[in-house]
């Protein structure tokens, strides 16, 4: 039993540069943190295992200071929930959602249960569980069941970016041909359906909204300007099909 904290935090860092994720890479992002003050949590408890000095604070035109950054690197794993070796973690995160997701249920060892991961610097922040029921029937659509993203870390738009990477992995997926989510909560569908939005905008759909020329200042557009604009049968079936989405999303 260790009872001295220098011993222990040693301990601690030891492990953490021990410490490999589970599962496959899949894709990593950043983000600017602002370092606030000593007792704030990325500055102290990332005191010894920043490796990036801190952007100091600048000076705008208006006078006012900008607070000082640092950038953050966030990694995403994607790993079966049967896997042998990540069984024990899959209790103890399923155990955590009871506290933050009012309806949440525990999901069995499956082999087509997945989690994705996002880890900063070795730590766990967020994930996410998948279930690939499209490999058991034909044609059923991937369920998106459980999204969290640990409190301290929330508001850097973290959510929002691990849904666009499951989207993303599963629109290369050849068998998927749709996906879901089960029992979203209201925050959450907010967050998806401007996703959802930003998807269908960078495939280059709604063609004519994007005929009015709402991006161009010299425009003026009427009261009725949009009484014309619609989406045809056949815009929503090239946006169900290229983007995965279901009818009822667009």
């Amino acid at each position: 039993m260790i009872t001295d904290r220098n011993a222990f935090v040693k301990v601690v860092r030891n492990e953490n540069k021990k410490f490999r994720p589970l599962g496959k890479f899949i894709t990593e992002f950043t983000r600017q943190i602002e370092v606030k003050k000593p007792n704030s949590l990325f500055s102290a408890l990332d005191a010894n295992m920043v490796t990036k000095r801190p952007k100091r604070e600048v000076q705008t035109k208006t006078g006012k200071a900008e607070p000082a950054t640092i950038t953050k690197v966030f990694k995403v794993y994607r790993v079966n929930a049967q896997q042998a070796t990540f069984t024990h973690l899959n209790s103890h995160l399923q155990a955590i959602l009871k506290f933050y997701i009012e309806s949440a249920s525990f999901i069995p060892l499956d082999p087509f249960w997945h989690y994705f991961l996002v880890y900063m610097e070795n730590k766990l922040v967020a994930y996410a569980t998948t279930f690939d029921e499209f490999l058991k029937v034909p044609k059923s659509p991937l369920t998106i069941s459980q999204v969290l993203v640990l409190p301290p870390y929330q508001k850097f738009g973290i959510g929002s970016t691990l849904l666009e990477t499951i989207y993303n992995y599963y629109l290369r997926v050849q068998k998927c041909l749709s996906m879901i989510v089960e029992d979203p909560a209201d925050d959450f569908q907010r967050m998806k359906d401007a996703l959802d939005i930003k998807m269908i905008l960078r495939a280059g759909y709604f063609r004519s909204i994007r005929g009015l020329g709402l991006g161009d200042p010299r425009k003026t557009l009427k009261q009725d300007s949009f009484k014309m604009c619609g989406l045809d049968h056949r815009e929503i079936n090239e946006i169900r099909t290229k983007l995965k989405l279901k009818k009822e999303n667009i």
